[in-house]
């Protein structure tokens, strides 16, 4: 495989980093998300130089056609370069155009491009919740392929009722299966089991990665029940909020 640092130095730019395994000449490495190519050969714990910005050629997906100026991403489980944003990470744009089959391809690496869109985040009020109600809140319309890497609830007052549950619901209806996928570990969050009243708590996601990917067209809603009469304390509202990943 050839591997390149294309551009001359005054266009690179580099970063030093102490990576906690050994790291090797020519290869790619991450760092919360950041594509970095290390300079040199360096031993675990020791600084080595990697690349983070500019022109370089590398590994990419064979059986691809390349055009210039297309968005590329990071496949960290195929350690290549690709075209396919599910599940992989933007980096940067073709430099120029790629055949297929080519084993290797031309991207520059734009830290500031992929800073501005691989994490977004929205916030969603939650309504009251009173007796025996379910109240269904709509959450986000997917435009384009993202991932869910985090959602977190804030309310008002934490609701309580001796006779019955406050429950909350956070799902994804995946419109290419007419069916719902539950984004939390559990299939309901306790709401009263919420720590404190006016501060956000992160909610356990599913380890289930695949249901946290949304397509085009996929939707995230959720569902605050109660099952009694009567609720000791209700829930005077709050809000979600749901952090993701443009892919």
């Amino acid at each position: 495989m050839s591997v390149k640092v294309r551009d001359g130095l005054e266009k690179i730019r580099t970063i030093k980093y102490s990576h906690s395994s050994t790291t090797t000449k020519d290869v790619i490495y991450f760092l919360n998300g950041l594509v970095m190519l290390a300079v040199n050969t360096a031993l675990a714990n020791a600084v080595n130089i990697f690349v983070i910005a500019g022109l370089i050629e590398y590994a990419k997906v064979s059986a691809q056609a390349w055009t210039a100026g297309a968005l590329i991403y990071w496949d960290d489980t195929n350690s290549n370069f690709t075209t396919v944003a599910a599940g992989n990470t933007l980096v940067g744009i073709a430099a120029q155009d790629a055949a297929n089959p080519t084993s290797t391809g031309y991207v520059i690496l734009m830290p500031e491009l992929t800073a501005g869109v691989r994490k977004q985040t929205v916030a969603i009020p939650l309504s009251a919740l009173t007796a025996n109600t379910s109240v269904y809140v709509g959450c986000l319309a997917a435009g384009r392929a993202i991932k869910v890497t985090r959602i977190s609830i804030a309310v008002y007052t934490k609701p309580a009722d001796a006779d019955g549950d406050c429950t909350l619901k956070v799902e994804n209806y995946d419109a290419s299966a007419s069916a719902a996928d539950n984004l939390l570990s559990a299939a309901t969050f306790d709401l009263e089991g919420i720590t404190t009243a006016k501060v956000a708590q992160d909610l356990t996601l599913t380890s289930t990665t695949a249901d946290l990917i949304l397509a085009a067209a996929d939707y995230i809603y959720a569902t605050l029940i109660n099952n009694s009469a009567a609720i000791d304390t209700n829930m005077a509202g709050g809000v979600l909020v749901i952090e993701f990943e443009v892919l």
